[in-house]
């Protein structure tokens, strides 16, 4: 029986190991690029189209992977917030910083990288809500904040496991 050759690709290591990696480097290239054009809503929409495969599943596990995501989704958008209130070298900054954070510390899934992961997230979605809602409603910053703050202790806490 004659069987074709049939390439497997592993995604650590080979050809779709770097382009995936490509592919997360230019994510936030792309992001500074439309921030720059002034773009930031289109910026906002990309970072979140970044995340499709969490609904490539049932749609009863969406909730449970928005939740396990939401850390990543709250770092992608504040950096992207970050990048319209400073110069070029400070945007500069902020994608080496969001290529960091997506390459080396959003992969990483021991205790201590997921407590990192959390009040990173923590800081930053709460540093860009502060920034950006300065004018907003007292029920609302404590709204958003309370929401930042859930989804960063449940995202520390998925990290230890209960006997």
């Amino acid at each position: 029986m004659f069987r074709p050759f049939v390439a497997k690709l592993k995604p650590a290591s080979g050809f779709s190991h770097f382009l995936h990696l490509g592919l997360m480097v230019l994510l936030p290239i792309v992001v500074f690029i439309l921030v720059r054009a002034g773009f930031l809503p289109l910026a906002i929409v990309i970072i979140l189209l970044s995340k499709w495969r969490m609904f490539a599943v049932r749609p009863r596990f969406w909730p449970a992977i928005v939740r396990a995501n939401s850390v990543d989704i709250l770092v992608g958008l504040s950096i992207a917030l970050f990048m319209t209130r400073v110069g070029v070298w400070w945007q500069l900054f902020w994608v080496a910083t969001y290529i960091a954070w997506l390459i080396y510390v959003k992969p990483a899934s021991s205790i201590f990288m997921t407590s990192i992961q959390a009040a990173v997230g923590q800081l930053f979605a709460l540093s860009a809500v502060y920034l950006t809602w300065t004018a907003a409603p007292l029920i609302g910053l404590v709204f958003a904040t309370g929401v930042v703050c859930y989804m960063a202790a449940r995202h520390f806490f998925d990290g230890f496991e209960e006997p």
